[in-house]
Formats: C-alpha cells, structure tokens, sequence
C-alpha cells in the first residue's frame, strides 16, 4: 500500500478523502462553536481518522432548552464530514461514511422516531449548504491534516478564520 492511502475494512481509501471528510467534521464543528480536543488523520482500530470531542458536546445540556439545538448542530457536523469527502471526489464513500451514519440515524431516531427521515432531510441540506459555503476553509484544513496529520481545535479554528 502506498504513503496516500489507507485501509479500513479490507477497502483502500485515499488520504487525500480521509483529510477532507474529517476537515468536513472538523470546520463544520467550529462553525457551530462544538469544541473537540482534536481531528485526526491518524488510523485508530475503528477508523481512518476522527474528531475527539472527548465527552460529546451536543449531550452536555440534557434537559436545558438548548439541548436540541446543540444536538441537531452535531448532527450537521456529522453529515459534513461525508459531504466534503463527496465534493472532491464526485461520489460517496461508503467506508469512510458508515460510521457517521449509524451515528446519525441511531441518534435520529432516538430524538425524532419515525419523524426522522424529515429532520434528515433537512440537517444533511443545512451541511451540503455549509461545505459548500466553507469549502476553502475545508480544502486549508484539509491540506494542514496532510502535512501534519493532527490538529488541536485551536488550529483549526484559525485556519476558518483565515
């Protein structure tokens, strides 16, 4: 396997992809001001690469009335990622992607039953929306990830603000 790929599953996989679709999650994340420690592109046992928000944010305020705000704002955050992935290569990936979407629709289902296909509909609208409109952030995120493989939620944040 060369030094630009990776492999998840069995299935090779770009860096290149890896590095935007977690760009994807990681702009995304400081958009809607959800903090995490990390994103990485380094392999773990279960992924390619991820955002370490250590305790999930959007499960902080259980209970508080921005709960469901926090909650569908991780879950745009979490659509992003695939949908970055997406614009650069013209396709979906369905390894990278599998992952985010059991999150999403366990977590769907759990907040909005058999409503969620409607509220699906809408979150991954509001992230197709958001990577296109943030896509230079996503491509310097993503190109830092390459060169430095992890970046602090500090770096990331300066380089949307670039």
């Amino acid at each position: 396997m060369n030094t630009n790929a990776q492999q998840l599953n069995g299935q090779i996989v770009d860096l290149m992809e890896t590095a935007y679709h977690e760009a994807g999650h990681a702009v995304a994340a400081v958009l809607h001001d959800l903090v995490f420690w990390y994103v990485t592109i380094v392999p773990g046992e279960d992924d390619l690469g991820h955002v370490d928000y250590g305790i999930r944010p959007a499960f902080l305020n259980v209970g508080h009335r921005r709960f469901a705000r926090e909650l569908r704002d991780y879950l745009v955050c979490n659509r992003a990622g695939p949908l970055a992935e997406e614009r650069l290569t013209g396709h979906r990936n369905d390894v990278l992607g599998s992952g985010d979407d059991q999150i999403f629709w366990s977590t769907l289902w759990q907040m909005y039953g058999e409503r969620g296909d409607r509220h699906a509909r809408d979150l991954t609208g509001q992230a197709r929306r958001l990577v296109y409109a943030h896509w230079s952030s996503i491509e310097r995120v993503a190109q830092a990830l390459i060169q430095e493989q992890t970046l602090p939620f500090t770096a990331v944040e300066q380089l949307v603000q670039q």
